[in-house]
């Protein structure tokens, strides 16, 4: 936000972008913003007492263990890539943002996608048909996918769409 000293400082300021302005609002004129999150199955099931005592059975096992964890967790974040490259070709626009820690979502899910989708507001049932039926298709492998909206276009309401992939 940009606080300014009195009206004429803010017409000023205003004035002098008066062209990107309106490119901006032409550009985000009929269309919205849906947010779109993916959550990764739970890994790591803990240590277990199955199979013999000795410290190289115990290291086969705990190496066995990470490395199902992290196949896992690649799988995952796959399917979350595949749900991000499904829904832009619905969208005008994309981005993501950096994945919510645990302790912000309140789960203790991690969070594997966070994008936003600038729609044409003519689009919108059939990107919410998308969202759905990828969110079905996801459950049976776990994750999660969850969608809000519509929303101001916050994400996309910048003059120059530097972070924002131009889907279309």
């Amino acid at each position: 936000a940009t606080l300014y000293l009195d009206d004429r400082n803010a017409v000023r300021a205003v004035s002098a972008r008066e062209a990107s302005l309106r490119d901006l609002l032409e550009r985000l004129r009929d269309r919205t913003e849906w947010a779109v999150k993916v959550h990764g199955p739970v890994t790591g099931a803990g240590a277990g007492g199955e199979g013999a005592a000795d410290g190289r059975s115990y290291l086969r096992r705990a190496s066995a263990r990470r490395r199902t964890e992290r196949e896992t967790r690649e799988q995952a974040l796959a399917r979350a890539h595949a749900v991000d490259r499904e829904l832009r070709r619905y969208a005008v626009a994309a981005t993501r943002h950096r994945p919510q820690s645990e302790r912000l979502t309140g789960t203790n899910v991690p969070q594997l996608l966070n994008a936003a989708y600038l729609v044409d507001d003519a689009r919108r049932e059939e990107f919410t048909r998308a969202v759905g039926r990828l969110a079905r298709e996801a459950a049976g492998t776990g994750l999660e996918v969850t969608v809000s909206g519509p929303w101001i276009p916050y994400s996309f309401a910048r003059p120059e769409p530097d972070a924002v992939e131009v889907v279309a």
